[in-house]
């Protein structure tokens, strides 16, 4: 009997236990994965309806987004991921549409961010110049927001929170910006007014406070803001969010940006005409037809220049492709579009071309494919001997530290062509800078974001490239870029223009570099910007400008249509007036 009675008591002591060790793991598991992740209020729906936004009303949504997005990245209780800050907005909303005026508004956002929470402050100790800063002025001013809510915000201004790692924001050890705790809400009712708001309010305080370029964009972001928020409220359907998302990235002017879904909706079609195209002077002009070309119908030839896209002037034409498609320099179209531009649904296109004197229309077939995919087209190669004794290097053909081979084979030559005008598949700036240079330069000056101000950007100290090497490589060294020239290929040239024997020909690349951020709006709609300032040993810009040839050279027509690549031709000429000279 007794031991009847022992073994149930053991049974609830074990039980208890295991309840117990439960309840710690539950406890522990939450604590390190922060609270955020168990709201679940608003995973139905927003239930937020807002209508069509007049001005008073819009400018009231601008200064919630403003708040949201601060808080947002300084407050620690939201860095710590405690709070799931995108349902917060949901549940804050009502009262700020309802709000009878701005003292009202300004009286609903100090209690909403006050129950966060005290803040402590803290000093930053981060030291180095400041190359930019976020536009918190406002926060001082208490004729805008109530004196409570603009001393509250400053306090949270000081908080200094380092720790980002379960925040909507956080760091790599080069301090490029990962924002990985944001959810994309893949199943999103594009008629839910409250996610279209998440979507602009959550883009638009990405930039406001981790683009180093903000001061460039060329544009009022704070206008951005009440520009967009129609095009956000008015639509009900998949594609007109899609396309005011799309459209909202093309506000930065980087060509690092771009905007696609999962569900392909902003692709543009599926078939595209089976030609390559350059953009040389004024004229958009045929350079190369593909492998996969249909046979035995008549064709566009290179040298042909293209006037008109279905009845279409070729440059309003582009302009349309163009909207959803964000470029550092709007003159730039071979970079950024070169599979947008005649790509769509129908099965053929019409082209209306100049071919020597004469203008007429060809009905060009499409087909079902992305050009890059073609597996018909010839692998590149990462190197050849020219004539001449010259070394001709594609960098975006190289395998990894494969240069050092390739360097060794060429060290005779009387020159080496590096052609950056294709991407770089392996990083050569310092494995081939170290070869061709005879001591260390610097060439660049890069920005980084703060970890503890959010909207700062702190200049590193410069850069070098190079060692001290008495047998670097003697032979003139060209180095080859266009408008295809972009992040990678640009910091590659910045680095070996410094050697000795180095020149530059061609046309000015993209001016799109550092490295990238990708970022997600609700809906899974997915865009990335430029996350690292890069600059000129003179602090002069490279981003939206591009850089500059030593020697200017440009595709002709006549070199087109006789298959001749000019810029390569140049840098033959230039290797032998060297090696004569």
């Amino acid at each position: 009997m007794s031991n009847w009675k022992k073994g149930p008591r053991a049974w609830v002591k074990w039980g208890l236990i295991a309840c117990i060790t439960v309840l710690i793991c539950f406890l522990c598991y939450r604590i390190e994965a922060g609270g955020r992740q168990f709201d679940h209020e608003f995973d139905d729906g927003s239930r937020v309806s807002i209508g069509s936004p007049d001005q008073e009303m819009s400018q009231r949504l601008h200064k919630l987004c403003r708040v949201w997005g601060f808080a947002k990245y300084y407050h620690p209780k939201i860095l710590k991921g405690d709070v799931n800050w995108d349902y917060e907005l949901f549940r804050v909303l009502p009262a700020v549409i309802g709000a009878s005026d701005e003292e009202e508004v300004n009286a609903v956002l100090y209690g909403w961010i006050h129950k966060l929470g005290t803040v402590k402050e803290n000093e930053s100790e981060e030291k180095g110049e400041i190359a930019l800063e976020a536009g918190t002025d406002w926060i001082y001013d208490s004729s805008y927001l109530s004196p409570e809510l603009s001393s509250l915000l400053i306090n949270i201004s000081k908080s200094g929170y380092i720790d980002k790692n379960r925040s909507y924001v956080s760091f790599d050890n080069i301090m490029v910006p990962h924002f990985t705790g944001e959810e994309s809400y893949p199943d999103m009712n594009y008629a839910d007014q409250g996610y279209r708001m998440l979507g602009l309010f959550r883009y638009w305080n990405m930039i406001e406070y981790y683009y180093p370029y903000k001061d460039i964009i060329g544009e009022d972001w704070d206008s951005v803001f009440l520009e967009f928020l129609p095009r956000f409220m008015e639509g009900t359907d998949e594609l007109s969010y899609k396309m005011a998302c799309a459209e909202l990235t093309t506000k930065i002017h980087d060509s690092h940006a771009y905007a696609f879904d999962e569900a392909a909706a902003l692709m543009g079609g599926v078939l595209i005409a089976p030609f390559t195209f350059t953009h040389t002077g004024e004229n958009i002009v045929v350079d190369g037809i593909d492998a996969d070309y249909p046979p035995g119908i008549e064709t566009v030839l290179p040298g042909d220049i293209i006037l008109k896209t279905d009845g279409i002037e070729i440059w309003d034409y582009i302009a349309e492709k163009s909207k959803i498609k964000s470029r550092s320099r709007d003159t730039v179209v071979l970079n950024d579009l070169p599979e947008d531009i005649f790509r769509g649904y129908a099965d053929e296109i019409t082209l209306t071309v100049k071919r020597d004197d004469e203008i007429f229309d060809i009905a060009v077939p499409c087909i079902e494919r992305v050009r890059s995919e073609s597996s018909n087209e010839p692998e590149p190669v990462s190197h050849r001997l020219l004539e001449n004794s010259i070394g001709y290097i594609d960098p975006g053909a190289l395998k990894a530290k494969e240069i050092f081979t390739i360097m060794e084979e060429f060290k005779d030559t009387l020159g080496i062509i590096v052609d950056l005008r294709h991407y770089p598949s392996d990083f050569i700036v310092y494995s081939l800078g170290c070869l061709i240079m005879p001591e260390q330069k610097n060439y660049v000056i890069m920005s980084r974001p703060s970890l503890t101000v959010p909207g700062r950007f702190i200049l590193d100290k410069p850069m070098y490239v190079g060692v001290d090497n008495p047998d670097y490589y003697k032979g003139k060294v060209v180095l080859l870029m266009n408008e295809c020239t972009q992040s990678q290929a640009e910091f590659t040239i910045m680095a070996l223009r410094q050697a000795p024997n180095a020149v530059v020909i061609g046309s000015p690349s993209i001016g799109a570099d550092g490295n990238v951020a990708n970022m997600v709006f609700p809906g899974a709609v997915h865009t990335s910007m430029t996350s690292l300032g890069v600059y000129d040993t003179d602090m002069s810009q490279t981003q939206r400008v591009g850089l500059t040839p030593d020697i200017y050279v440009e595709p002709t027509i006549q070199g087109i249509r006789e298959g001749r690549d000019e810029l390569i031709e140049k840098a033959v000429e230039v290797i032998l007036e060297s090696a004569s000279s």
